[in-house]
């Protein structure tokens, strides 16, 4: 999941979810590797995928940081508009 993380952190995110995609997925459910698999989910706007990933880390122990890391996606998720939206009638 470093593999992964560092790809994104890169600018490379579709390589970051393909190493993802490569690994065992109890190891990818641990709740520190869970959080950057949710990054990287959240930051393709792929957010139904991210659930289980988001509930995992939220169900464990996970660092400061990773909570916070975490928090800002979800907020930057939450705050982006919905491209499929229609725009309101004027």
């Amino acid at each position: 999941m470093t593999y992964a993380y560092s790809l994104y952190m890169l600018g490379r995110t579709a390589e970051g979810l393909a190493v993802m995609n490569r690994l065992p997925p109890e190891g990818v459910h641990d709740p520190h590797a869970a959080v950057y698999a949710a990054v990287l989910l959240l930051d393709e706007n792929q957010a139904p995928a991210a659930q289980e990933y988001i509930f995992a880390a939220q169900s464990g122990p996970i660092f400061p940081e990773e909570k916070k890391l975490l928090d800002e996606s979800l907020a930057k998720t939450k705050s982006t508009p919905n491209p499929s939206a229609t725009p309101p009638s004027r």
